[in-house]
């Protein structure tokens, strides 16, 4: 945790005395934006007011987004690091996000030139994405020259999270299944709730939270989180607290 303030702080005081930047309070965030030489967006850098979660979106001199990495302090990190061109560009991004508890990882750069075009790029994620035997026959059949479709290559996660003290039940099912789940999460542990497989990622209402057994009210789950991993991985993480 505190290498990811170390960080963060690097990247603002190199922001300020390499470009011209603002930063902007609202009554829910925080916004720091800085410019290209042209006056356009480089980088626009947000902040809840609790420093838990964030964004962090990059742009070409033309305005055209880049890239996007959602960022967090808890329940594991989600973290980056970027540098500058003279003239306002992103040279390159480093990124990082890992769950507590959970056996995903994923880690990543990006390099552009000046102009804000990507130069180079580098994954590494677990658990990686498998292919399976229908896949590589699509493959096979394949011959044209451009890179094959994959069926079912992005993979969509789903979590619930217990950052209180005690036990917890709820009760779920997934969308268009009568059946329902029941699972008992222990004090400070992340579980798996499902994953889905399918030609996009998928929004967390796939996942019906049906009911949050919680007798004494002293806690509530909060609206699920998005975690982008990378392009084709997402994870979505509810996450149960205690009521202050």
């Amino acid at each position: 945790m505190k290498f990811f303030y170390l960080l963060f702080f690097f990247n603002s005081i190199q922001c300020f005395t390499q470009l011209n930047c603002k930063i902007t309070k609202t009554l829910e965030s925080s916004i720091e934006t800085c410019f290209h030489q042209n006056g356009k967006n480089s980088t626009i850098q947000i902040w809840d007011l609790n420093r838990r979660n964030g964004s962090i979106e990059g742009f070409n001199n033309k305005g055209e987004s880049i890239f996007k990495f959602y960022l967090r302090t808890y329940a594991g990190h989600a973290s980056a690091h970027w540098e500058y061109y003279s003239n306002g560009q992103v040279k390159k991004i480093n990124y990082s996000s890992a769950p507590d508890g959970g056996i995903q990882h994923y880690s990543g750069s990006r390099t552009y030139d000046e102009n804000g075009n990507q130069t180079n790029s580098y994954d590494d994620e677990y658990p990686p994405r498998l292919i399976t035997r229908i896949e590589k026959e699509e493959i096979k059949l394949n011959t044209k020259s451009e890179p094959p479709s994959i069926i079912n290559a992005f993979n969509t996660y789903y979590q619930i999270s217990n950052q209180t003290r005690k036990k917890q039940i709820i009760l779920y099912k997934l969308k268009n299944q009568n059946f329902i789940h029941r699972k008992i999460i222990k004090p400070n542990q992340i579980i798996y709730l499902d994953s889905l497989k399918g030609n996009k990622l998928l929004s967390y209402d796939q996942i019906d939270i049906i009911q949050f057994q919680d007798k004494s009210l002293n806690f509530q789950i909060l609206k699920p989180q998005e975690v982008e991993l990378s392009s084709s991985l997402k994870t979505w993480i509810w996450y149960i607290i205690t009521k202050k």
